[in-house]
């Protein structure tokens, strides 16, 4: 795994995951492409839940990915392990971005707004959702889109991706 990892882009790692561009060739794809590995449990995770943070939201983001509500919303993932611990994406772009704040506010609210989903992730000084942080969107397809949406929970009811690894959301004892 180790070398995998030498031979990846690291673009971002925290919340349990770490973000790899893919390299060119690696796939056949006409799209720039980046993978989510989820990291090992730690010491410091909440020990109800068996597995790591980051397992929790990339699978999340497989869930959200299949939710039809949410698709003009997200940037896609295109492939993932039957189990979650990895999942691909296309590539969105962040750094030349112009940031547009309450466009980004608005879609989130939209976001807030879809009856079967629930928001989970909160940051440490504020009362918001993750959803409004400017951190997790960027351009793709024309618009903003979420390129991280792991803070999401699915509430209605969805199709699991591996009938081998059905994910039951913790958050989803929490919600209403």
């Amino acid at each position: 795994m180790e070398e995998l990892r030498e031979a990846f882009n690291a673009l971002d790692a925290g919340g349990g995951r770490s973000v790899y561009r893919l390299p060119d060739g690696l796939v056949d794809s006409s799209e720039d492409l980046v993978v989510k590995i989820a990291g090992p449990r730690s010491e410091h995770t909440d020990n109800s839940i068996p597995v790591s943070p980051g397992f929790v939201q990339n699978w999340r983001e497989i869930l959200v990915s299949r939710f039809e509500p949410m698709l003009e919303y997200i940037v896609p993932v295109i492939e993932s392990s039957p189990n979650g611990l990895w999942l691909v994406m296309p590539y969105a772009e962040q750094e030349t971005l112009e940031w547009d704040h309450d466009r980004i506010d608005a879609r989130a609210a939209e976001i807030e707004a879809i009856d079967g989903l629930e928001p989970v992730m909160y940051g440490a000084t504020t009362t918001r959702p993750d959803i409004y942080w400017a951190s997790n969107w960027a351009g793709y397809g024309g618009d903003f889109r979420m390129i991280d949406y792991g803070g999401i929970a699915v509430t209605a009811p969805i199709e699991q991706p591996s009938k081998e690894y059905l994910f039951v959301d913790p958050a989803r004892d929490h919600v209403e």
